[in-house]
């Protein structure tokens, strides 16, 4: 709001009118502005020098964000002074068998023969698992002989290709569903085919349930073996939970009488988690180990806190 004031008592003369800024920006009131009125000069010249710095603010934005999409410098923008190449981001070498960088590999911890099982393991593999860098499912196919385990990705696999090969009646799906059986239970070479579902325990247990066609297989369990899972840098949901390789392993053994398939496997799983533990990471207990261990943590916290206020007192 502009306002015109007289100057020396006169209304309107051949001097120059002082404004009077009320919120013009600069302030609320005219005491912002000095405690005097501003002469029509001074207002003008501020409104320009506001107006030259917000042009210079934003062409200093649009020129960084120019420079930055043309991958030049920053200061002077000039495109010689910057190397393209330096702006490429150099991956880390990575092994052409496990996918894992060189100083992480862990071949050399799979065994120099595979092993030739003859019950061929497919592995559905959940999407999402995929881009896991500390996958199991690998190291049991590079483990094997060749040929003898196969990894399908995805969610739905009912319109799969080589989904009808999963019909065959040597076929079964290794889930501890409430009517799965043993594996040791069955009778050497009675399954084929060992369909393995991998993803955490809750993308598996989604997998089981969006394909239907897999609720018309039988389905068999592994015994809980009787030393803990050697994958310890992932948290499973109870006492006794393998990985995918160590079930997968172990399920093969079992249904083939046969006990040199679960070794195999963890050899790399033990590098692999030796390696993490060296660069930062803590074994991680199953989640109903850990349940129990805060509560009795909390038990013992509270009988302290009892002991100290009984000593106060």
């Amino acid at each position: 709001l502009i306002q015109f004031a007289p100057i020396n008592g006169r209304t309107r003369t051949k001097k120059k009118a002082s404004i009077n800024v009320v919120g013009c920006g600069f302030g609320d009131s005219s005491a912002d502005c000095g405690g005097r009125h501003m002469t029509r000069s001074e207002y003008v010249c501020r409104l320009v020098c506001t107006a030259v710095l917000t042009a210079f603010g934003l062409a200093a934005c649009l020129f960084a964000r120019a420079a930055a999409r043309r991958s030049c410098c920053w200061r002077c923008g000039s495109a010689q002074l910057f190397d393209m190449q330096e702006a490429v981001h150099i991956k880390r070498a990575t092994c052409g068998r496990c996918g894992r960088p060189s100083p992480t590999c862990w071949c050399p911890s799979l065994p120099r023969v595979p092993v030739d099982i003859a019950t061929k393991v497919i592995i559905l593999q959940h999407p999402f698992e995929e881009h896991r860098k500390l996958q199991t499912a690998r190291m049991l196919q590079l483990a094997a002989a060749p040929g003898r385990v196969e990894i399908w990705r995805g969610r739905h696999f009912a319109s799969h290709k080589r989904r009808r090969e999963l019909d065959s009646p040597g076929c079964a799906v290794l889930y501890p569903s409430s009517d799965s059986v043993l594996a040791e239970s069955l009778p050497r070479g009675s399954v084929t085919t060992l369909v393995v579902l991998d993803g955490t325990w809750q993308q598996a247990s989604g997998l089981h349930f969006h394909n239907d066609f897999l609720h018309k297989l039988p389905h068999i369990r592994v015994a809980a073996p009787n030393t803990p899972s050697a994958y310890v840098i992932r948290t499973q949901p109870d006492v006794g939970c393998l990985c995918t390789a160590e079930a997968a392993a172990l399920a093969v053994d079992a249904l083939e009488h046969r006990s040199d398939c679960l070794p195999a496997v963890l050899g790399p799983i033990e590098a692999l988690c030796r390696h993490q533990l060296a660069w930062g990471a803590v074994p991680h207990a199953d989640k109903r180990t850990k349940k129990r261990l805060e509560a009795e943590a909390a038990v013992l916290a509270a009988a302290a806190e009892e002991d100290n206020q009984t000593g106060a007192g």
